[in-house]
């Protein structure tokens, strides 16, 4: 998913809503610790709906990851 996509699915939302992460198929979320920005990530396997389909490093692209 790109920034972009995400801000079109979020807009219009009241500010104060709840974001949280969660796996796909889970009733419960957790807190979001921690936005953290890189600027070398890399994605591996664009496809891929695994759970290391980026590389925080070894890359030329940013990447806004959410830390829980």
């Amino acid at each position: 998913m790109k920034l972009g996509d995400f801000l079109k699915q979020v807009e219009g939302l009241d500010p104060n809503t709840i974001l949280c992460v969660a796996e796909v198929d889970e009733a419960f979320g957790s807190e979001i610790a921690q936005v953290e920005i890189v600027n070398n990530a890399r994605q591996r396997s664009p496809d891929a709906a695994d759970q290391e389909a980026v590389e925080f490093a070894n890359g030329q692209e940013k990447a806004v990851i959410l830390r829980w």
